[in-house]
């Protein structure tokens, strides 16, 4: 069973939609979205969303081809015989400084 003020929401959105009202019906279904979900309405959201950029490739298990395409990538320079670890170590760095 609905509660009342669901009821009341519901036939104002549907009036809202049966008039061609259709910003205050996304308006209504926003807020009564808020509502349902106890978001705060004044609360700036954007400032807690998750970084959405994608996570630099992982250094495990990968052999020196691959390392060093990555190190390319993200502009990291090596010296010609450097070794698996030292190229690692450049890319953290580099990470690091970013």
């Amino acid at each position: 069973m609905a509660c009342k003020d669901c009821a009341e929401r519901r036939k104002n959105l549907r009036d809202a939609i049966l008039h061609g009202r259709m910003a205050e019906a996304m308006d209504m279904t926003v807020e009564g979205l808020r509502v349902m979900m106890r978001i705060d309405a004044g609360a700036d959201h954007r400032k807690t969303a998750p970084d959405l950029t994608p996570a630099p490739p992982a250094l495990t298990g990968k052999n020196k081809a691959e390392l060093l395409e990555i190190a390319a990538d993200e502009g990291v320079s090596t010296e010609e015989g450097a070794t698996n670890a030292e190229i690692v170590e450049a890319i953290e760095a580099k990470r690091r400084a970013a």
